[in-house]
């Protein structure tokens, strides 16, 4: 009975250290190529909770960037394959957000191309602004219809700059201007 306690007590020692271990960091480009990532249960101890996996190593997995000063990134996360899982979505472990809506397509059509479950309405998906600075990026499957613990997704990240104060007075200064010759007419 002894013995049987230390294997278990060293096997969820072994499995918490497992699941404890930090995301593989994968360098993200800044330039609109979509990246993507696994969730799957049955692929050992990083089940709990279900984050967001290397499709190839099943490791969990984060992606890094930067944006640089004078620029804000918008982030875009969708579901893929069967429509119906909603994510989680973290930035340097504080909580960006989840996707969603989602709509229960399993067994329907399976969406692998990123850019087709983007425009497609049953696939969750959400966008996040983000400022300058580093940023790190996981997550992990916040909901499923099917059942099954396993989906894909993808996200990328898209930059642009960030209007000068300058720019936004002399914007504000001619749409002031045009109102004023609007106005002019009018009377």
């Amino acid at each position: 009975m002894r013995s049987l306690l230390t294997t278990v007590s060293v096997a969820l020692a072994f499995g918490a250290s497992l699941a404890a271990m930090p995301a593989h960091a994968v360098s993200l480009a800044t330039n609109g190529s979509w990246a993507g990532f696994t969730t799957d249960d049955l692929q050992g101890p990083f089940a709990t909770p279900l984050v967001w996996l290397d499709e190839v190593s099943y490791n969990p997995i984060s992606f890094d960037f930067t944006v640089p000063t004078g620029y804000v990134a918008t982030l875009t996360v969708v579901d893929t394959g069967y429509s119906g899982e909603t994510f989680k979505v973290t930035d340097n472990g504080n909580l960006l957000g989840q996707t969603g809506p989602a709509v229960d397509g399993f067994g329907g059509t399976s969406i692998t191309n990123f850019d087709a479950a983007l425009a497609n309405t049953n696939y969750s998906r959400a966008s996040f602004t983000l400022s300058e600075g580093s940023h790190s990026i996981s997550g992990s499957l916040a909901s499923t219809f099917s059942g099954i613990n396993a989906s894909t997704g993808g996200l990328r990240v898209t930059l642009a700059p960030v209007p000068e104060p300058a720019t936004v007075f002399s914007l504000l200064a001619g749409l002031a201007l045009l109102a004023a010759v609007a106005r002019r007419r009018a009377a």
